[in-house]
């Protein structure tokens, strides 16, 4: 459509918000040392997914850069990434899922932060890090064991940084129990319109991993 998207350093990027059954024409501009080149325009129509979730939680991870904001109030020292999701469809599996399990996209070339489901073990053509995670809606399984999503977080700078979780699509049973774990510290996801925002801190050059449980039973931390 003329409008630039997004830059890139990785073999493909994702294109978010387009509609289905429209036809849109797509191209790439490489950059390298030489200078730029131009490929021709691919048009492509995206299709209709196949099923939407059933539920879907939304993840935002937030830092502060340097917690300047909190001394400034300049929202431009806030970065985020808000396009993360985790889940359960009819049509998901426990696999990965070409109409659901979104790939990460690349970090901006400043600064960032990134918040990403990690699979290696689905060896894709798109990498391991994956910003939308559906499973299958299996309430059976659900109602009688806990399912664990994995996730990290990496930024390229320090501050003060949260993870607020919401539901997004659809309502999550009632007798599911969802909690993420946070260094060790286990917080309760509010099954219902409330976010819930679990706050840890960024050094600039290390990650924060956290885990997610969702299931019919309350996560426990080990004995030893």
């Amino acid at each position: 459509d003329g409008e630039y998207n997004s830059s890139t350093n990785t073999p493909g990027a994702t294109i978010y918000n387009l509609e289905a059954d429209t036809e849109y024409g797509i191209w790439v501009e490489y950059v390298h040392d030489y200078g730029m080149n131009s490929s021709g325009i691919v048009l492509a129509t995206p299709l209709e997914p196949t099923g939407a979730p059933v539920w879907r939680l939304q993840l935002v991870a937030e830092v502060d850069s340097w917690d300047q904001f909190a001394n400034t109030s300049n929202p431009e020292w806030l970065l985020k990434d808000t396009e993360n999701y985790l889940g359960a469809a009819t049509d998901g599996s426990w696999g990965y899922d070409e109409d659901h399990d979104i790939p990460e996209p690349a970090a901006n070339p400043g600064n960032y932060i990134s918040l990403f489901f990690d699979h290696p073990e689905w060896d894709t053509f798109w990498g391991s890090h994956f910003t939308e995670d559906i499973v299958f809606d299996d309430d059976d399984f659900f109602s009688t064991n806990l399912t664990q999503w994995n996730g990290t977080v990496v930024s390229n700078v320090q501050g003060s940084a949260t993870i607020q979780f919401s539901i997004n699509i659809g309502a999550v049973p009632s007798n599911y129990e969802m909690y993420v774990e946070l260094d060790g510290e286990y917080t309760r996801i509010e099954n219902d319109t409330t976010a819930t925002t679990v706050d840890f801190y960024m050094d600039g050059s290390s990650q924060q991993d956290f885990s997610v449980f969702i299931g019919n039973i309350p996560p426990q931390a080990p004995d030893n």
